[in-house]
């Protein structure tokens, strides 16, 4: 019988480039918390992948924040990967970034803003419970300033027969 002669194998290697953006990740950052006017512990990452999920280098990433800052755009390095640093704002005690390219459906990150207990200073104009039918006014003052809806405050007197409240 007949043989063929051994056919040698030889490696190939290809380099090819990534496609357009299709798709991005969210890679870590999500779910933090900070002080107010405080960067995040860690930054934002995202990554751009194509149709075959290669990563795609040198896609310009948009950055949007509802509240405090964040650089408005970066780029993917070579990994794919692009990642900004949030300094979180004062106004809202759960804000987010949308990071955004073209041809990819936006990632939301969100975060907690921590604000510092404030404390409250109490005023009195006219003297509570004098005497019947002299009004009072309580002014509450805050030593620093809260998110909407965050800082409940009550008023209650032990005789509203001599001190109402309302």
């Amino acid at each position: 019988p007949a043989t063929a002669p051994a056919v040698a194998r030889v490696p190939c290697t290809g380099h090819g480039r990534a496609g357009l953006p299709t798709t991005l990740v969210k890679i870590s950052g999500e779910a933090q918390g900070a002080n107010r006017n405080t960067a995040l512990p860690q930054p934002l990452v995202v990554e751009v992948r194509d149709a075959f999920n290669s990563p795609v280098p040198a896609v310009s990433i948009l950055w949007v924040a509802t509240d405090g800052t964040i650089p408005a755009n970066s780029q993917t390095a070579a990994n794919g990967r692009a990642q900004a640093t949030w300094t979180l704002g004062s106004t809202q005690p759960n804000p987010t970034v949308n990071a955004s390219t073209l041809g990819a459906s936006a990632v939301t990150f969100s975060a907690t803003t921590i604000f510092p207990t404030p404390t409250i200073l109490l005023a009195f104009s006219g003297i509570p419970g004098a005497g019947v039918g002299f009004p009072s006014t309580i002014v509450v003052t805050l030593s620093s300033p809260v998110a909407s809806g965050t800082l409940p405050v009550a008023l209650a007197s032990s005789n509203t027969s001599i001190f109402s409240i309302s």
